[in-house]
């Protein structure tokens, strides 16, 4: 049985997220959302920066985010296990610690988007653009991620980089 979704129109979310609100789980925002041209986007930015993400999470755990433009977008420490980020606009997006364990991220750009200890263990990673040109691949936490052979050696080459010893 299918979990409903909540429509959640993007300058809405914009407003609460401004508000305070953390909590998007299960929420289905308006496909193909521009939230970068949003004329709320640097206020939310600024706010998003001045929050500490690590302590209030936003959580947008088995929710819809299709196609949606969020470049640069602050978004460390989120919680996005189950996340649908089908053909999604991640360019430059901080994505520090982000979870996006069982995340559809097919055919999402992430060309400089920031994935420093992200968690992509089971994410599907087919398709996803730019991903040799992200930062901190290397850092990112892969366990059972689905890939083609394509984004196999795109991240087999990152972690040639990978410091995984300090032999003294």
């Amino acid at each position: 049985m299918a979990t409903t979704l909540n429509y959640l129109a993007g300058k809405d979310f914009v407003r609460k997220v401004l508000a305070g609100e953390r909590d998007f789980s299960r929420t289905k925002l308006e496909e193909g959302f521009d939230l970068t041209g949003h004329e709320g986007f640097s206020e939310m930015q600024m706010y998003l920066k001045n929050t500490n993400l690590n302590e209030v999470r936003l959580n947008l755990n088995d929710s819809e985010w299709r196609q949606v433009t969020a470049r640069e977008l602050h978004l460390p420490f989120f919680n996005g296990k189950n996340v649908d980020l089908y053909k999604a606009n991640l360019r430059g997006a901080n994505l520090y610690k982000a979870n996006f364990g069982g995340a559809n991220l097919y055919k999402a750009n992430f060309g400089g988007a920031d994935l420093y200890k992200a968690n992509l263990g089971g994410a599907d990673l087919r398709g996803v653009t730019n991903l040799g040109n992200t930062k901190n691949l290397q850092d990112a936490i892969f366990d059972e991620t689905i890939v083609t052979e394509v984004e196999k050696a795109i991240i087999e080459e990152c972690l040639k980089k990978r410091r995984l010893f300090v032999v003294k």
